[in-house]
């Protein structure tokens, strides 16, 4: 079951990505190709649109950089859980250590 759980984070992880980036140059023509040159000069406008497609995609990338960590991470899980299943079946080894009053 986790490495479903793992197989859909990561999936989802790519697909936060893809639909982010894309959603971020979209908004960012869209203000670019709406501008008002009443109330912002050319290079105003074409600065704040490429900073809402550069900022906007990097956004998105760690979004779901995160994602797919998360994703990693719960995979790991699943492996480290099966092994400390297997140290849970074996015997407790005690080791004791006797001080002594000698100096």
């Amino acid at each position: 079951m986790d490495h479903h759980r793992s197989a859909r984070l990561k999936r989802r992880a790519l697909i936060i990505g893809g639909l982010g980036i894309a959603l971020s140059v979209i908004i960012g023509l869209i203000y670019i190709g709406l501008r008002d040159d009443a109330t912002a000069s050319w290079a105003q406008i074409m600065f704040c649109g490429l900073l809402i497609i550069i900022l906007g995609a990097a956004l998105s990338w760690l979004v779901s950089l995160c994602v797919y960590g998360y994703g990693i991470m719960v995979e790991e899980r699943k492996q480290t859980g099966s092994r400390r299943r297997d140290w849970k079946e074996e015997p407790a080894r005690v080791s004791r250590v006797y001080m002594s009053n000698e100096m």
